[in-house]
């Protein structure tokens, strides 16, 4: 699949490239909720952990105020190449900065503070990203984990952890997002 540049790619290219790759992108419904969350919070400085095809990046960077800084982090680098192509002016720009590292390197060796946290990478990390990232967080931060249904076992760690923390719990069709606020 060829790429456009310049982050033209609509709902559709996304969804053929996830396709392609063998991986699961929010659904519109999904996208429509982070955007109307972002838009309601303002955030500052937001970390998405797990870029993969870039829809959700996409998303947040339609919805967020125009000075925000969003960093995301992908593993693959594959991907992480697709989204340098795909989000090549905003890169450039300094509106996003795209990381190609493990999660757990990343927020080990973090030394920043974020208002906004999306978690889209494999559930069953998520506890262990909650503790790392307590540190980067500053009153009053959001994050949004999303989970599949099949997955809420393997994120039991953090569902508990997350609990102690104002939370609301927003059922879709196969997934949900725990969107938590930190006192």
């Amino acid at each position: 699949m060829k790429i456009k540049k310049q982050f033209q790619l609509n709902p559709e290219d996304f969804k053929r490239l996830a396709l392609w790759q063998g991986i699961s992108i929010i659904s519109e419904n999904q996208a429509a909720v982070l955007s109307k969350i972002i838009k309601k919070h303002q955030p500052k400085k937001i970390l998405e952990i797990g870029t993969g095809v870039g829809f959700s990046l996409s998303q947040i960077l339609i919805s967020a105020p125009k000075t925000v800084e969003i960093t995301s982090i992908e593993y693959s680098h594959y991907l992480w190449q697709t989204n340098n192509k795909i989000f090549q002016n905003q890169i450039k720009s300094g509106r996003i900065r795209l990381v190609r590292s493990d999660a757990f390197k990343f927020l080990l060796e973090a030394n920043e503070k974020f208002n906004f946290i999306f978690l889209d990478a494999s559930s069953s990390d998520y506890a262990s990203f909650l503790a790392l990232l307590e540190d980067l967080l500053v009153s009053g931060s959001i994050i949004i984990a999303r989970i599949k249904k099949g997955n809420a076992f393997s994120a039991g760690g953090y569902l508990e952890n997350i609990r102690k923390h104002k939370t609301e719990v927003l059922e879709f069709e196969n997934e949900y997002f725990f969107v938590s606020q930190l006192a």
